[in-house]
């Protein structure tokens, strides 16, 4: 029997259709990955817009200088987002100068020589110069503010962040990508501005009556931070702009 070729043509058409409807179909594996990607929450640490955020421990050894780098976020409106970054500690501490030498003078940076320096202390024990932003962090350096607090102050705030750090797998930016932190709360003994800066959700206000020159922001340690706050401007050392 002779069969028509548009029939032929027709039942091949057929076929190809039904084996074509019955392969299994499945979502080529990168497109898979790269919809769970995007619906994962973004890893904390390796940016600004998505810092690790977390809750640093004060103690009695250490709330003074921890107390005077919050009153440069409540009140002069530092950002509290930082990037750890050890590889320029050294640097930055002689940008900010803390290791600023005076002719015939006694150590390093303003605290130790504040005749020379003209800056106030409150005290003979407070001379070590307590940087903020940290001088672990990219932002630290340059126009850093500088507070006097005590050298054991300081050695404790030294050990604290180093254990926040550890505690919270926050790496250096030469070494990791997680580098970026935010401090978001504070507990332990804490000083008044910590309070402050807590009651304020951890955010800038300068409207705080705290910081209002004459209002009464001293410590245990018997003096009010935002009297003490200086810069560098590569030259010589000048009340920050904006305290008391």
């Amino acid at each position: 029997m002779h069969t028509p070729k548009s029939l032929v043509a027709f039942t091949l058409y057929m076929a190809t259709i039904h084996s074509a409807l019955a392969v299994p179909l499945y979502p080529a594996e990168d497109v898979t990955l790269t919809n769970l990607e995007i619906r994962a929450a973004p890893v904390a640490g390796p940016s600004k817009g998505h810092p690790i955020k977390a809750t640093m421990e004060v103690n009695d050894n250490n709330a003074l200088p921890f107390d005077a780098d919050y009153y440069a976020i409540l009140c002069l409106g530092k950002d509290p987002i930082f990037q750890r970054d050890g590889s320029e500690s050294k640097d930055n501490r002689k940008d900010a100068g803390v290791k600023k030498t005076f002719p015939g003078g006694k150590g390093t940076g303003p605290f130790r020589n504040p005749t020379m320096a003209n800056v106030k202390i409150p005290g003979s024990q407070y001379v070590s110069p307590e940087e903020f932003p940290f001088a672990s962090t990219t932002q630290g350096g340059h126009q850093a503010i500088l507070f006097p607090v005590s050298e054991a102050s300081q050695d404790s705030q030294g050990g604290a962040l180093n254990s926040f750090y550890n505690k919270h797998h926050i790496q250096s930016a030469h070494q990791g990508k997680n580098s970026w932190y935010e401090i978001t709360g504070w507990s332990g003994q804490l000083g008044p501005y910590c309070k402050a800066l807590q009651n304020n959700k951890g955010k800038t206000n300068k409207n705080d009556p705290i910081c209002k020159t004459g209002s009464n922001g001293k410590g245990k340690w018997g003096f009010d931070v935002g009297e003490y706050t200086y810069t560098y401007d590569d030259h010589s050392y000048h009340k920050a702009q904006g305290s008391k």
